[in-house]
């Protein structure tokens, strides 16, 4: 059974065989979140310095400036840990790191051989 590391196993991994931002993705959305409410708040005041009137609007716009820093934050995150699942994923469909080591490919280049577009067998000519 592989079992995962723990957190400061894998932070001083210093093969980089896991990656910590998969396991950071929570704590940076609730970061993220904190911020959020903390630029809707700052929203707020800025126009209540101003006058009354604009600090209302900006009282009633503040969900939107909030809604939009979360959903910013969200895709943002998002998008690394696709990046980060596509390069595990590579990762497991390469299996041993062969090229690391400094082996080469076998010398027929190791391609599997295609079929034809005529539907025929492979090297018959259609």
């Amino acid at each position: 059974m592989d079992q995962e590391p723990n957190f400061l196993a894998t932070l001083f991994d210093i093969s980089f065989e896991r990656f910590v931002t998969v396991r950071l993705v929570k704590v940076l959305f609730i970061i993220g979140l904190v911020c959020a409410v903390l630029a809707a708040v700052t929203f707020i005041i800025q126009g209540f310095e101003v006058n009354t009137g604009l600090g209302v609007i900006f009282l009633l716009l503040s969900p939107v400036v909030f809604l939009v820093y979360a959903l910013l934050v969200r895709v943002g995150l998002e998008v690394v840990l696709v990046i980060f699942r596509i390069a595990e994923d590579i990762g497991r469909l390469a299996g041993p790191r062969s090229a690391a080591m400094g082996e080469t490919a076998p010398a027929g280049g190791g391609a599997a051989p295609v079929p034809d577009a005529g539907g025929g067998e492979p090297g018959t000519p259609a």
